[in-house]
Order: structure tokens, then sequence, then C-alpha cells
């Protein structure tokens, strides 16, 4: 009989893989299955990322898988193996650690007791709003690529980016595909998700840090069993694995608050377009202020850049005036007002 061995994440400090003989009872174990492992002298969960019939060069004994745990489908959590792999070693970070992200806060079993109020209120179907020249040109132009494209949308504040967003979620979800929205937890506003469930009525789910544990799991489980097809949520939203992901779209991603400077340090932005590469799906960065090196990358040809120069309506930007401080100090002065301050 030929021995198998599954390389293991468990979810402590360790830095690698570890190898778990496979006992025969659990032979049809996979990649993307968790699973519960000896460690030391206590029990661990763990992620397995892969199997093999090659036994390890050690003198020390093998321990054995404990059990699999039903809950969870090993297909959805494998097709994040890869990119997870890559997070830990990008941001050296313990691979079971990062690993253990992609999982719910609560059991499957409690995510089911009623809620006293659900976040994503309920209004009637609105109809998609016409888009005009500007944001019909960037919509076509973004539509057109159906595989991994950054697209950098350089757009000023009211030109209409999220109308455009919503424009795309909607062809995204036209294709039997799902969608990903991330933004900073401070624009994760009433009004954001009001406008999205005025337009996707149930389809949306929400990921974010005002949520309480039972509602972030409850969001976790219909995403991952296709209940809902749109997920908006901060940065944390990228370690659910969505299934079928068809687009990505960060918005305000100059925004610095997509960093995470405790235990995984890592860059929300940039940990969005390796999940675009990973699953092959286009991706936006939107901004009225892009970051540097997001202006950098499209200058180069990496990004494709698309601009958004009008304000919707033909509103007029506001007229920005520099003031020589030196020369109106002396008609402050006559003024009686501070130095900085002009007519």
């Amino acid at each position: 009989m030929i021995r198998k061995y599954a390389h293991v994440a468990v979810v402590a400090p360790i830095k690698g893989l570890l190898t778990y003989l496979v006992p025969q009872e659990l032979s049809h174990v996979s990649a993307g299955n968790v699973v519960n492992v000896p460690l030391g002298k206590r029990k661990c969960r763990g992620i397995v990322f892969s199997i093999t019939d090659q036994a390890p060069e050690t003198e020390f004994e093998i321990k054995s898988l404990d059990s699999i745990d039903p809950e969870y489908e090993a297909h959805s959590i494998a097709l994040r193996l890869k990119w997870i792999q890559w997070l830990a070693e990008y941001y050296f970070h313990p691979i079971g650690l990062v690993a253990d992200l992609v999982l719910p806060p609560l059991s499957k079993g409690k995510k089911n007791a009623a809620r006293k109020r659900s976040p994503i209120p309920e209004f009637p179907p609105e109809s998609p709003f016409a888009l005009n020249e500007e944001q019909e040109t960037v919509y076509n132009a973004i539509a057109a690529d159906t595989g991994f494209q950054t697209h950098l949308l350089y757009g000023v504040t009211g030109s209409g980016k999220t109308e455009v967003y919503l424009h795309l979620f909607e062809k995204t979800l036209k294709e039997g595909k799902t969608g990903l929205f991330l933004l900073p937890e401070i624009s994760l506003t009433p009004q954001l998700v009001n406008r999205f469930a005025k337009r996707f009525g149930s389809k949306i789910a929400l990921l974010h840090s005002q949520l309480t544990d039972r509602e972030r799991t409850q969001f976790w489980w219909e995403m991952i069993q296709g209940e809902k097809q749109i997920l908006i949520g901060a940065r944390s939203a990228l370690f659910c694995p969505v299934p079928n992901l068809g687009l990505i779209v960060v918005d305000e991603e100059h925004e610095s608050s997509f960093k995470q400077e405790e235990k995984l340090k890592y860059h929300g932005r940039d940990v969005a377009i390796m999940l675009a590469k990973e699953v092959n799906c286009p991706i936006i960065l939107g901004s009225a202020t892009p970051s540097f090196e997001s202006w950098l990358n499209a200058s180069k040809g990496k990004f494709k850049l698309h601009r958004m120069t009008k304000r919707v309506g033909d509103i007029q930007l506001p007229e920005i005036k520099i003031i020589d401080l030196k020369a109106s100090a002396a008609r402050s002065k006559e003024l009686k007002l501070p130095f900085w301050m002009s007519e």
C-alpha cells in the first residue's frame, strides 16, 4: 500500500509547511481541506496545501492527520493556496496564520442565528443611470478586457466613477461571475451601501470591522455558497475566498488605510492586484488623487490609465488660485486678518 503525506499550514507561528501522514480512513483528503492535526502536546487547525506519496527524509516519527473538518469544501479554499503562499513569502509572515484568515470567525452552525436588523437595507429596484460620453468611453475600454489587467481610473471628484463601477459589476453578474468592491473603512458609509442595495438588492454582502462575528460569518457563507454575488468591504474582505471572481474594484486606492500595520503587515491594494492576477480577472484602481506608485506604473504602461476630467452634469470645478503670502501680508495687516487669509 502506498503511503500518502500531507503538507499542512498549521495555525501557529511556524514559517513553513509541516508534513503529516495521511491515515487510511482519511485517504480522500485533498489540497484545500481544513484539517485537525497534532502539534506538540496540543491539537491544532491547519489547511492542506498538497498531497504527495514521497516520504520525507527525517529521523523523527511522522504524526498522522487527526481529522478533516467537514464544514469547509476543499475546492473554494484550494483556489487561494498559491495566493496565500505568495502573501506569506512576500510579507514574511507564518503561512498558517495567513491561511487562517481565509476562514470565517465562527463555525457554520452559529451563522443562522437571527439578526435583529440586517446591515443591508431593502429598497425597490432601481434602473441603471445612463452614462455620459466620458463615462461610456471608460466603461467600454475597461469592459473590453476580460482577463487580468490593472486599470487606473483617474477621475476628478464628482465625475461619476461609482456609476461606472456599478455598470461594470452589472456586466460581471450577467456573465455569471462575482465581484469584489474594496474601499477604505471610513468610506464604507450607509449612503454607498444604499446605492449598491438599490441597484443590486439582495445580491450584495458586507465584510468590515463594524459587523459582529456572527454577521461576518453569515455573509462569508452567503458568498461561498453563491447566495450573494457582490462582496463590499474593507481590506479584510480580500481574504474571503469568493468563487468565480470576475471583477475587483479598489476605490480610493491612494488611501493609507489600505495598509495593515499589525500582525500580517500588507498593502490591500497590492494584495488585491496579485489576487486579480491569480484568478485572471480585471482590477480597477480608482482615485481622484492617485498614489505615486500607481501613477508611475500607469506612466510605464504596466497599468492602463483612464481619465475622467469632468463632473457629472457639467458642474464646474472650483477655481484654484496660488496666493503669494509675502505679497499679501501687508494687505492682510490692513484688513486686520491673519497673514494667511486673502480677500
